[in-house]
């Protein structure tokens, strides 16, 4: 090649690198090459164009802060929940400011109940996941710490793969700054954009072992992995380079030590179910689960599943205080009062200065019983006993139409009544405006129905 065409070579080259940002402006530029020089080059600054342009559009496909729409102007608050907050603003290493919400028990019991930081999906703000949040709180008896990614909701800066990975980090530091919860206690969740967040937080080395689990629920293997189902399977041949975000869960997953719970819903049809089964299979943890939902698309698991009460996992401490069992029964704290009371005991391995008084922690698992006690008292004059007699009067009226706010009431009154066996469905209440026609099972807590 002559060394006047390599020279325009070099000189396309540069220009290329610097409009690559800019990519709009190659393509005017690739016509006035075309008059100028001809097709060839013209051709290849015009591939660079459409290139860059695809490049960073891929932040526009991905990050949507603004759906629905005013989600970066109005965030709904927990108190729109009736769920206590405070409103954080943190600074992460580069002076980008999140917005987060600190909801937590109030009182002592704040400080010995677990902790969930909840990181969300890839649209909205944290405060359309509130109801969620509140089935955190208020079921599973969680503080929850949720944040708000940068260009989301009322925090600074623009949405990035390595930036959200900064602000996860930054959540977690702020974490072990307060001294009004368990660090011990610390469990990560994530949905769909926001399990590759928490999944790369508890691969870290440093912050993951710093973690008493991670619950991921309909998330993704890859970006790659989801461009090859969204778009074609030809672009699986595409290098990793061409992606601006990549979101490697699956192979960073494997480096997850932590108790894991995946939560995957097999109605899924944005996050095909097989990849959350390749991230469990894949996953380094020794102590994992797999919590299949049918019925559970993506955006409504939680809420198929049960609220927060049925999908997640018991953390059960056994020997001292360490993270044992994981089972299926409850979610987030050990199921019975008097295993959550042993984390008043000191640790086994506690050296005479972190021993706090004896007498104090009494006083302490004391005012946590006396508030659990009083918790339970209110549960069953205000929702248990109010139950019991809407469910008898839709079983003495069953040959007309009534709702029936519990099942568990239903199978004692059947007895009572004479009639075991004969209701075959139940419109149950989930909340004001969210009504459901369920099969009775043959018991409770069978999966086989009556009909």
């Amino acid at each position: 090649m002559p060394f006047r065409d390599w020279k325009i070579v070099r000189v396309l080259a540069g220009i290329a690198m610097r409009i690559w940002a800019a990519s709009g402006a190659a393509l005017l530029a690739a016509f006035v090459m075309y008059i100028v020089y001809g097709g060839f080059f013209a051709f290849l600054l015009l591939l660079f164009a459409v290139s860059g342009i695809l490049y960073h559009a891929q932040d526009n496909l991905l990050y949507h802060p603004d759906l629905p729409a005013n989600s970066r102007i109005f965030v709904p608050v927990p108190s729109m929940h009736g769920l206590p907050y405070e409103t954080l603003h943190l600074k992460t290493r580069e002076g980008v400011s999140l917005h987060a919400f600190w909801i937590r028990h109030p009182g002592d019991k704040g400080r010995y109940v677990p902790t969930i930081v909840y990181f969300h999906g890839n649209a909205g703000n944290m405060g359309h996941r509130l109801q969620n949040a509140g089935g955190f709180f208020h079921t599973l008896q969680c503080n929850v710490l949720m944040v708000e990614y940068r260009g989301y909701g009322l925090s600074d800066g623009a949405p990035s793969e390595r930036g959200f990975f900064l602000d996860a980090k930054t959540i977690l530091d702020h974490l072990f700054s307060r001294h009004d919860l368990d660090h011990s206690q610390i469990v990560v969740f994530g949905r769909s954009l926001g399990g590759a967040v928490a999944i790369d937080l508890a691969a870290d080395a440093v912050y993951g072992s710093k973690l008493m689990g991670l619950i991921v629920e309909n998330t993704f293997t890859s970006i790659p992995d989801m461009a090859v189902e969204l778009i074609h399977p030809c672009v699986q041949y595409l290098p990793l380079c061409c992606y601006r975000n990549k979101f490697l869960s699956v192979h960073k997953i494997q480096f997850v030590s932590a108790p894991t719970l995946f939560v995957s819903g097999l109605a899924d049809t944005l996050v095909p179910p097989k990849m959350m089964t390749m991230l469990h299979t894949r996953c380094g943890s020794t102590r994992k689960n797999m919590l299949q939902i049918v019925g559970g698309s993506h955006n409504d698991t939680w809420a198929i599943s049960g609220d927060s009460e049925d999908f997640g996992v018991e953390l059960d401490c056994e020997s001292g205080g360490g993270v044992g069992s994981w089972g299926l029964s409850q979610v987030g704290v050990p199921k019975y009062t008097s295993t959550r009371v042993r984390h008043f005991n000191p640790a086994w391995n506690a050296t005479a200065d972190d021993v706090e008084d004896v007498a104090k922690r009494f006083e302490k698992a004391k005012a946590y019983v006396a508030a659990e006690f009083i918790n339970k008292v209110l549960y069953y004059a205000n929702r248990w006993w109010p139950a019991r007699a809407i469910v008898e009067k839709a079983v003495q009226n069953r040959v007309e139409v009534h709702f029936c706010p519990s099942k568990e009431h239903l199978y004692e009154l059947e007895g009572e009544h004479g009639i075991g066996g004969l209701p075959k469905y139940v419109i149950y209440f989930k909340r004001p405006n969210d009504w459901r026609v369920i099969c009775v099972p043959l018991k409770m807590a069978s999966f086989v129905c009556r009909k």
